[in-house]
């Protein structure tokens, strides 16, 4: 009588960390960043929150003028879009000052 080999089971897939660069490195404003980069630069936040940041459909956040992706080839049915760091990072400044004015 044959005995049956349990089968082996997969290996659970690491999370990928999606690290634009540690604070001593000096990367420069032209480098290309994916969506989940550019969550994590926005603190975290979710990619359908980046979605609507871009492509806004109820007019809510065209006031914020969120940088473009750029849009790479496709994987499929599916467009690679990346940010500029630079534009992400004059974004985040530039609703930093925007904060503070209200402020004071």
């Amino acid at each position: 009588m044959k005995q049956h080999k349990p089968k082996p089971q997969p290996k659970a897939r690491r999370a990928r960390k999606h690290v634009v660069a540690g604070p001593d490195i000096d990367v420069s404003d032209d480098q290309l960043i994916s969506a989940d980069q550019t969550c994590a630069m926005l603190g975290g936040c979710s990619r359908m929150h980046l979605w609507r940041l871009v492509n806004d459909p109820d007019k809510r956040y065209r006031a914020l003028h969120f940088p473009r992706p750029i849009t790479i080839g496709r994987v499929g049915r599916h467009e690679r879009k990346f940010f500029r760091l630079g534009d992400v990072r004059a974004w985040i400044a530039s609703r930093a000052a925007a904060v503070e004015t209200e402020a004071a």
